[in-house]
């Protein structure tokens, strides 16, 4: 897809106005102005709850900003290591990377700021050490290789 392509979507015509290198997915414009979503290969699975917490419907656009207020500087390089190697441990102990990195920024943000573990992770999740919020029990640098899967030779 290109931008500029005409496409049919549920029988309206819209015009490809954006296109993401790194998935099969554009931002479309209707007739009408109205913008959406357009996902032209296959579509990745989806998390089993709504992301935005209410009746579900698509993001039409991105925020320009993030709608919480700074209230910490930007993350440091050692910060964001730390995050990568949270994740890690979590991806490594059988998580999706959604949770995964769900579960990386719970550490950072707190976990009643992130969201649930998905429906396949859950189960895993329950397994965890220490108890946290949010349907979340969370690893710790110390605990994390106890729970890392482990290759079958």
């Amino acid at each position: 897809m290109n931008v500029g392509q005409k496409i049919i979507i549920g029988g309206r015509t819209a015009e490809a106005i954006k296109v993401r290198k790194t998935a099969p997915v554009a931002v479309v414009r209707f007739g009408d102005g109205s913008t959406d979503l357009h996902w032209f290969g296959a579509e990745p699975s989806a998390p089993s709850e709504d992301l935005h917490g209410g009746a579900s419907h698509r993001v039409v656009e991105p925020p320009a900003h993030s709608p919480a207020k700074p209230t910490h500087s930007p993350e440091t390089p050692l910060q964001a290591d730390w995050w990568m190697r949270t994740k890690s441990s979590y991806e490594r102990a059988g998580l999706c990377p959604r949770c995964s990195a769900q579960g990386a920024w719970g550490h950072q943000l707190g976990f009643s700021n992130v969201k649930p573990p998905c429906t396949s992770c859950a189960a895993i999740v329950t397994e965890f050490p220490t108890p946290a919020t949010n349907s979340w029990n969370q690893l710790t640098h110390s605990t994390a290789p106890q729970y890392a899967l482990t290759a079958a030779a």
